[in-house]
């Protein structure tokens, strides 16, 4: 006879090999099935077979008393019982201070409701391992930790084979049945893993016996593997994991990519079981001259639960064993504080370099040989703006684009000009002085005994209201382009209006920026976002930040003290955008606060003005150093890699 196959065995046989806290609910939710991690969890300890085939109500008697926010608790439940909507990471905590995350699934067979799994994950408090008694395995002198760890390092060679092989496997053509089981292998070998990390790190391994593999390998490929496994693992669950890699991370290197590896996926782990909701981000840069001995230095950020890192590194189970793996190379590994995440580790791992481009970076570099560069030395273009920053920010790019241009800086001159000449394309701030510019566009499109009656219109906007944008196109705008923007969004402006051949492909030869780090007083994820690979376009707004802004503040003073709440209101319109430029998302958010209060208001409070303001000039004259600091760390930088 033959025998059935693992997916054709009852999920309760899965469950019983578990290690986790599970207890199973029939279709009437009465307790049918508790694992062994359950009955010795405080939640049930020693109860569970006293609760079974009893009505859900002997759970909540026996757990409402541990829970912290029984109400909550409770109608969580309650919820989860009625709705059988499948939940994963809810969040509760224990009186005496333990914080457990329940997950909830679920079974149908058949259209039919057959009952649910409960799932309580332990995620802080856990109880510290035992002191490890200083025994002896017969016969070869060694202790059981050592003897443990050097078993568990016979297994992991294989077990990354594996699992190589299960990436590659997912890059074929499978049918149904094929994709099932390579999903069971997927999962199984992730398990696995994470029980080897768990044994070495049980096990103390200072990775003294541990063999170092010396061997070439694509440091961009084993993130992004790593990466996939762990969005498989996440699901649906709220979190979004992404990496920041160094741009100069092109050639093959050599060193002991299984450690590394190894390192990675206990600290993934850790911000895959600890992070409720938000983000996992790992970033990976690169120090060290090249040709010769490279420091990988990887970051593992995450957005879990504040009483979640509250504890020590050094209390963590994982965290001395690593230390200890990596001193042996010479790298180290500290928590350090990280704008917008709760916690980050950081760690180096020395590598040589090959000189060798991977395969991914020879595609790169063809592609890049392909690009067509468009020369627009024979249009002209009319640029329409008042704010001083933005006005030097877009001529710069005009030159540095080789384009004959014009420029006014409110509507009477740039109606001279647009009634004079003809351009091919022209540039309006839609948020002019005086608030003349959609009566201007009007004036554009008109006439058509006008030059410019039919010139391409592109209305440049920062946080403009959608009616604002709406009567900005009613008008005759052609296009409109969100500040602050980056060099290939004009870039792909100008291509589209002014080049005849609108397929070309023209992209900005931008300097990496993934090997320079923002100071951490800054909005870094913002600001990574913003200036994705250009230091050199952050180097250049940081500089018109530095050369304007004060002047720009000292006039919103005057304003301030002379209580002109309209031209207040418009200036700080025009400036908000220069301060989130350079990192202080912080200072705009609060410009937009002061124009909302100012926004149609008969009667304006002066005293909460006056007290917002005063924040903002404080913010400014903070971290003005830092700014002009961060620029003069870029201008190095970028003097160095060239």
């Amino acid at each position: 006879m033959e025998k059935p196959s693992i997916l054709d065995l009852s999920p309760v046989v899965h469950l019983r090999h578990s290690g986790a806290a599970i207890l199973v609910t029939d279709h009437l939710h009465r307790p049918v099935w508790g694992s062994r991690a359950l009955l010795e969890s405080p939640l049930l300890k020693g109860q569970v077979p006293y609760i079974l085939h009893q009505p859900f109500r002997s759970v909540l008697r026996l757990l409402l008393p541990l829970i912290a926010e029984p109400a909550r608790f409770e109608g969580q439940l309650s919820r989860l019982r009625s709705t059988r909507a499948p939940l994963q990471g809810w969040p509760f905590t224990l009186r005496e201070g333990s914080l457990f995350q329940l997950d909830f699934s679920p079974v149908w067979a058949a259209g039919s409701y057959r009952g649910s799994i409960w799932t309580f994950t332990r995620l802080s408090g856990t109880p510290p391992v035992p002191e490890r008694p200083a025994m002896q395995v017969a016969g070869d002198g060694q202790g059981w930790p050592e003897k443990l760890a050097e078993r568990v390092l016979d297994v992991r060679t294989p077990l990354s084979v594996i699992s190589g092989m299960v990436h590659l496997l997912d890059e074929t053509l499978l049918d149904e049945q094929q994709r099932e089981y390579l999903k069971l292998l997927r999962h199984s070998s992730g398990i696995l893993q994470a029980l080897v990390t768990d044994m070495l790190n049980i096990a103390g391994s200072t990775g003294d016996e541990q063999p170092v593999h010396q061997r070439e390998f694509d440091p961009v490929e084993l993130i992004g593997s790593l990466l996939h496994t762990f969005r498989i693992k996440l699901g649906q669950r709220p979190i979004r994991i992404s990496a920041s890699m160094d741009a100069r991370l092109q050639n093959v290197l050599v060193g002991d990519d299984i450690l590394l590896n190894q390192i990675m996926m206990s600290l993934l782990g850790n911000a895959e079981r600890l992070t409720v909701e938000g983000e996992i981000v790992v970033t990976v840069s690169m120090e060290g001259a090249p040709g010769g001995k490279r420091w990988l230095r990887c970051r593992v950020s995450d957005t879990r639960p504040p009483a979640l890192g509250a504890e020590a590194p050094h209390l963590q189970p994982w965290y001395p064993a690593i230390a200890r793996q990596l001193a042996r190379h010479g790298g180290t590994i500290n928590r350090e504080e990280w704008h917008g995440y709760q916690v980050s580790y950081s760690f180096t791992l020395p590598f040589l370099d090959t000189g060798k481009r991977t395969a991914a970076a020879n595609v790169l570099a063809a592609k890049r040989q392909r690009r067509r560069q468009v020369n627009f030395a024979a249009a002209k273009v009319l640029v329409i703006e008042d704010n001083g920053m933005n006005l030097r920010y877009v001529i710069s790019l005009l030159e540095k684009y080789k384009l004959d241009y014009q420029l006014a800086t409110n509507g009477l001159d740039a109606l001279y000009f647009l009634n004079s000449r003809q351009y091919d394309l022209i540039l309006l701030d839609i948020k002019l002085t005086g608030g003349d510019s959609l009566e201007l566009v009007s004036r554009i499109r008109g006439d058509e005994r006008l030059p410019n009656v039919a010139t391409p219109v592109i209305g440049t906007a920062a946080g403009t209201p959608e009616d604002t944008l709406a009567a900005a196109r009613s008008a005759g705008i052609t296009d409109i382009l969100i500040m602050p923007y980056t060099p290939d969004q004009l870039l792909q402006i100008l291509n589209k209006y002014l080049n005849e051949d609108e397929t070309a492909l023209i992209m900005e030869e931008v300097q990496p920026t993934n090997g320079f780090e923002f100071h951490r007083e800054l909005d870094v994820k913002y600001l990574n976002t913003l200036y994705e690979n250009n230091i050199a376009y952050a180097a250049d707004l940081f500089e018109i930040f530095l050369r304007t802004i004060r002047e720009e503040v000292k006039k919103l003073e005057v304003l301030v003290a002379n209580s002109d709440w309209e031209q207040l209101r418009f200036s700080i319109h025009k400036l908000k955008p220069n301060f989130a430029m350079v990192g202080l998302t912080w200072t705009s958010n609060n410009m937009q606060v002061l124009e909302n209060m100012l926004r149609g208001n008969e009667e304006y409070d002066a005293v909460t003005i006056e007290r917002l303001f005063s924040s903002i000039n404080a913010d400014m004259q903070q971290y003005y150093p830092i700014v002009a600091d961060e620029y003069e760390r870029m201008k190095s930088y970028m003097e160095r890699e060239q």
